[in-house]
């Protein structure tokens, strides 16, 4: 065993080398930018990544650290203190000299070894490495089934796609073992448990069986925070039991972590939703099980149903239609028109369409929107006289002979009601720009308007009782503001100059010629506006620090908020922080010489201001909440449904009614006292009307393919720490052996 006891060393430094190799290459590749390629090489070739979070510079320090230590124990000197004669002090220095030679320093010591080892392992774990593979074996499982419009589409063997995924559920549920726990969740528009987590499986059959077909769009972020909620638990049960009562508000901290619980989930959907990009799967094995897996998409729907009355006109009608088709050919139907006054069926018109086929996307474009398949469109514009003005008129669109797969988005149904006007008051002393806007007579057409001065703040009559009864649909506040939050009244509201309470504009600080750095045109009141980078200012004031989630609609330089909106239960309040006209009349601002001041006041008015005019009623799709605001304070409302069933609907304390149960497509009429209001609900979804399955969706930053499962990635580490920290203790106690002996 001589020859082991005098290779040992270079064998093991050998390999220490060669256990470092595959580190340096993958921190060269990171440095170089080539991080996400070696990742998919590493994961089709050993299903392994990494991931390394620091910054260049820190990384090439960590690696430089094992050859420093080289470098110390190259240059260290082992002298050994020893009282000797001159001559043999010559000598023991000349064999000092040899410690320093190339080869003279590789001796036999453990230490080293085990130090190096101990870094390569914690700089491996510093490059987070990943194995990708199958973890999970048994435990729990979550049956996720789409019940969306398009789920109702029929395979060729005449089942629909809702009943294609029941029983590849049910099949699921067959091959699971006893100990298994299983859930059910349905998704459309949103999502619901059906069944929470158990292991009696008849109870999960009969949860499936039970899933009915809705004609809802698709959208899956909200069954995956279901299910991440479970697997990916925020908070622990023992972190609650543990935390002190008296915490300090603010310096909360977590003294148990919460543990996740691997959990894979089984997806039965023909993946008509949108991606979800900023969902993290986590402890989630999401498994895709396409209920077809076709391009063909034999459908043809209407997607558009437009009406409005003539200008010059109002007893004249234009309709105007957009049919669509997902077929590979040219489609022949016809679209039917049936008009309704006061529920009375005038004359229907007929109009045969020829419907262009799909225009299959490009698969080899790496832009998006390429890949995409556009639809063959038609569109139809039809013009109906001798309407009358002030009837509530119904617009129901038909296909005849489209012989599609999904008969669901072959209707639409549009309302044009009568003109509702808005309900408004200005407070505040004579402002001539707002009486410029608001005594026009197309604003008057929409609108009435009444003014009252500063002082009536304080008058319970003219403007306290009315208030807080809901008499107004917006109340815009001119350099004044209600004393306090319990007297903000029951409308929506725009503040100018002067912050809504409890903030008040003299504890805040004023800012001179602030500059314009951003807006956003998402928001209702900012839609279709462009110019407020021209916009001039001489004085605002610097708005408090916002709610959460309140948006920026108007930001300036110098971290300002121009204009917010805050939500206030039902009501919205748009504050701009800056007046018109200041306190000694003279202009703030010259934002009234541009147009862009009136077309926001006409934003304001239909987004704030409950206007019904002459054009028909915004759509609404199924599943989403419709807001009626009717005249008056009535408590109850009753509302019918397109299969004519009731139901009553309570005011409570809101000034609008939530009319929530609206998965029915059709007309809805509402009734309360005398007044009757009607809406539609119509699909136009495109991405529904595409019955084309996907073979595949983005979660996050990975992609879920059809029929592939998700492989549950287990982090590596964990293991490179405990081997370091075992090196560690190793080489700590030869150290101290040695001194022992």
């Amino acid at each position: 065993m001589h020859w082991l006891a005098r290779t040992w060393f270079p064998v093991a430094l050998v390999g220490l080398l060669l256990l470092a190799l595959p580190g340096m290459i993958l921190f060269g590749l990171d440095l170089a930018g080539y991080e996400s390629q070696a990742n998919n090489w590493l994961q089709d070739h050993f299903s392994l990544s990494h991931h390394l979070p620091l910054p260049p510079w820190a990384g090439a320090l960590l690696f430089l650290v094992p050859v420093a230590i080289l470098i110390l124990y190259f240059l260290k000197l082992k002298r050994k203190p020893q009282t000797v004669s001159s001559t043999y002090l010559w000598k023991q220095s000349i064999e000092d000299l040899h410690v320093n030679r190339l080869l003279q320093w590789l001796r036999r010591n453990i230490l080293l070894i085990l130090q190096l080892l101990a870094i390569l392992m914690l700089l491996y774990a510093i490059l987070g490495p990943r194995l990708h593979g199958t973890t999970l074996s048994g435990g729990r499982y979550i049956l996720m089934l789409d019940h969306s419009a398009s789920m109702n589409a029929r395979t060729p063997d005449g089942k629909s796609r809702l009943e294609v995924a029941q029983e590849q559920a049910l099949a699921e549920i067959d091959a699971a073992s006893d100990g298994d726990e299983g859930m059910v969740i349905v998704f459309a528009g949103n999502a619901e448990i059906r069944q929470s987590f158990t292991r009696n499986r008849e109870l999960l059959r009969k949860a499936v069986r039970a899933i009915e077909p809705t004609e809802q769009v698709t959208r899956l972020d909200e069954a995956l925070n279901f299910a991440g909620s479970l697997a990916n638990p925020l908070r622990s049960t023992e972190d609650e039991m543990v935390k002190p009562l008296n915490a300090v508000a603010g310096q909360e901290r977590v003294y148990v972590p919460a543990e996740g619980v691997s959990t894979l989930v089984h997806l039965f959907s023909d993946g008509r939703f949108p991606d979800v990009p900023e969902f993290s799967l986590a402890n989630l094995s999401v498994r895709y099980h396409p209920v077809e897996l076709t391009d063909a998409a034999d459908n043809l729907a209407i997607t558009r149903l437009d009406a409005f009355r003539d200008e010059d006109n109002p007893e004249q009608v234009q309709i105007e239609a957009e049919v669509v088709s997902f077929r590979d050919v040219a489609s022949i139907c016809v679209l039917r028109i049936d008009v309704r006054v006061r529920g009375q069926l005038q004359t229907p018109r007929d109009t045969r369409l020829e419907v262009p086929p799909r225009r299959k996307g490009d698969a080899s474009s790496n832009d998006p929107a390429a890949q995409r398949d556009q639809p063959g469109e038609r569109r139809v514009s039809i013009r109906v006289p001798n309407l009358p003005e002030n009837a509530e008129i119904t617009i129901a669109a038909r296909l005849d002979q489209a012989n599609d797969a999904l008969p669901l988005d072959d209707r639409a149904d549009v309302v044009l009601g009568v003109v509702r006007k808005a309900q408004v008051l200005i407070v505040g002393p004579d402002n001539p720009l707002l009486h410029y806007v608001f005594d026009a007579k197309a604003t008057r057409a929409i609108a009435d308007v009444r003014y009252l001065p500063a002082s009536t703040l304080t008058d319970a009559k003219s403007y306290g009782e009315p208030a807080a009864s809901g008499t107004w649909d917006l109340i815009i506040y001119d350099r004044c503001a209600p004393a306090r939050e319990e007297e903000m009244p029951r409308a929506n509201t725009l503040f100018l100059g002067e912050p809504p309470p409890p903030w008040k504009r003299a504890n805040l600080e004023t800012v001179e010629f602030p500059q314009i750095r951003g807006y956003t045109d998402q928001h209702p009141v900012m839609r279709g506006l462009r110019s407020w980078l021209e916009l001039e200012i001489a004085e605002a004031y610097r708005m408090p620090e916002l709610p959460p989630r309140a948006p920026r609609l108007l930001e300036g330089d110098r971290g300002l908020v121009l204009m917010t909106a805050l939500e206030r239960g039902s009501y919205r309040d748009i504050v701009l922080a800056f007046p018109l006209e200041t306190a000694d009349s003279k202009w703030n601002t010259r934002w009234f010489l541009r147009p862009l001041f009136p077309l926001f006041l006409w934003n304001l008015l239909y987004a704030s201001g409950n206007v019904r005019d002459a054009s028909s009623e915004p759509n609404t799709q199924p599943g989403e909440v419709k807001r009626l605001r009717p005249g008056g304070m009535q408590p109850q409302m009753t509302i019918e449904q397109p299969d004519g069933s009731t139901r009553t609907l309570e005011r409570g304390n809101r000034a609008e009614f939530l009319v929530s149960q609206t998965e029915q497509q059709g007309v809805y009429t509402a009734r309360i006292g005398d007044q009757s209001l009607q809406f539609a609900v119509n699909l136009f979804d495109v991405e529904e009307s595409n019955l084309s399955v996907r073979r595949s969706f983005q979660v996050g930053n990975e992609r879920v393919d059809a029929g592939e499962r998700r492989e549950q990635p287990q982090e590596l580490w964990k293991w490179g720490v405990l081997l370091g920290l075992l090196a560690l203790v190793g080489e700590w106690w030869v150290y101290n052996r040695r001194v022992a002996i």
